[in-house]
């Protein structure tokens, strides 16, 4: 009888260790299941707006980092986006955005930044592709179009607004080496033919 009982012990026991595993392993599971949902989540590369969002929704989107990060190009689809409405309702917008006054003028910068290496690379793309002679010409056309230079304009102070040490710094660094030689020998080219230093 001892013998029967100790073996219906051990049989129970090992039942329940069967179970016991079985629940452990359904809870380790879970808690796997968890944390993989947790850090995916994190993770998740955001959703940029869509092109066609509110003029509000918009003008915070180009006061981000996110908006910084993104490609000229794309950018520039945002900035062009933000003025369907034209300035009044650019204005408008940013007041009903209840931005701070460091938000206002990081989105200014982002844009700007956005709207000045879009431009200037069109200009260098298209310089690129041209030879000695036509690169020639072509400086001579832009440098038309921007007239001389401006004896009596002030000198920028370092650290103010568009000149921002900060500025250039994250337009260098979001530039190619290739393209900032380039465009250096570009925009060299076309002080040189205003007649700058």
């Amino acid at each position: 009888m001892t013998m029967r009982r100790c073996a219906a012990v051990l049989a129970a026991s090992a039942k329940m260790t069967r179970q016991t595993k079985q629940h452990l392993g359904s809870i380790v599971a879970l808690l796997a299941v968890s944390v993989i949902g947790v850090v995916t989540w994190r993770n998740w590369p955001q959703r940029l707006p869509p092109v066609d969002s509110s003029t509000k929704d918009l003008v915070r989107f180009i006061t981000t980092d996110r908006f910084a990060n993104l490609p000229e190009e794309k950018k520039i689809e945002y900035v062009r986006a933000s003025f369907r409405n034209g300035r009044v309702g650019l204005v408008l917008a940013a007041e009903e955005a209840h931005l701070s006054e460091e938000e206002r003028i990081r989105g200014i910068s982002n844009a700007v930044d956005a709207a000045i290496q879009v431009r200037w690379g069109q200009h260098l793309d298209a310089w690129l592709k041209l030879d000695q002679k036509g690169k020639q010409a072509y400086v001579k056309k832009i440098a038309a179009q921007m007239g001389p230079p401006k004896e009596s304009a002030p000198p920028l102070r370092r650290g103010s607004g568009m000149a921002s040490p900060d500025r250039q710094k994250v337009m260098i660094e979001n530039t190619s080496p290739m393209r900032r030689a380039a465009m250096a020998e570009f925009m060299a080219a076309v002080q040189a033919t205003r007649g700058g230093k």
